[in-house]
């Protein structure tokens, strides 16, 4: 969900406007947040950052370009059960990154007129949700299936694609990066890198790790989905 190129000499700087931010800026928290204002990722990627009761910061999701940094903005019919009132989260980047932001009616005015863009909205935000209640689906696996979902929502998000089925991890998505995500202790996170590895699942398994996304993909499938296969 991109803002067109041929209308932004118009709307800028009247309606939207690009902010910058380096590697570790806070680019979105709600504790700041208002609900005048839509954050659409222009370009780079972001992580989605929780905090524990001990003040832990858990990652919840990768953001990258055309993703929506605060959807619960577009909220407006509120019920008595106002859950986003709730959630608390900040965004950082990972990379250097450019983030539109757009006043809020203006860009629903815009989506209005032109429902295919509506569309790729509301998937994007649909895919963002699957993905990370696919995570909790996974919370009692063992650490290798989390660790693989890991790395495909890695992958999938953020990775170079070098062929049809290779696709190189970015650099910041270090052993520490991928337990953040997946939820894990680094310990088990190495071990569980290890067993994929042992199972063909990365042409290189080194600093930058690449993964074989069939290899991947299949052993999820088959390890995720066991108990639901018939003998």
């Amino acid at each position: 969900m991109i803002v067109d190129k041929d209308l932004t000499k118009e709307w800028y700087p009247t309606f939207w406007k690009s902010k910058y931010f380096k590697p570790q800026q806070i680019c979105y928290s709600t504790k700041e947040a208002t609900d005048d204002q839509i954050l659409i990722i222009k370009k780079g990627s972001l992580i989605v950052q929780v905090a524990t009761e001990d003040g832990k910061k858990i990652h919840t999701e990768i953001l990258t370009e055309g993703n929506v940094i605060n959807a619960e903005a577009l909220i407006e019919n509120h019920s008595e059960w106002v859950i986003k009132d709730f959630i608390h989260y900040q965004v950082i980047a990972l990379d250097d990154v450019e983030v539109y932001e757009i006043e809020k009616e203006f860009f629903l005015s815009h989506l209005y007129l032109d429902p295919r863009k509506y569309h790729q909205l509301m998937e994007e935000i649909i895919k963002q949700f699957i993905t990370v209640s696919f995570s909790h689906i996974l919370a009692n696996k063992k650490p290798a299936v989390k660790i693989s979902w890991a790395l495909v929502r890695i992958a999938k998000q953020a990775g170079e694609k070098l062929s049809d089925d290779l696709y190189k991890l970015p650099s910041y998505a270090n052993r520490t990066f991928i337990a953040q995500i997946a939820n894990a202790g680094k310990a088990r996170t190495s071990e569980a890198i290890r067993e994929l590895d042992e199972l063909g699942i990365f042409e290189k398994c080194d600093k930058q790790l690449i993964i074989c996304r069939s290899k991947l993909l299949d052993y999820l499938r088959n390890e995720s989905f066991s108990e639901y296969i018939l003998a």
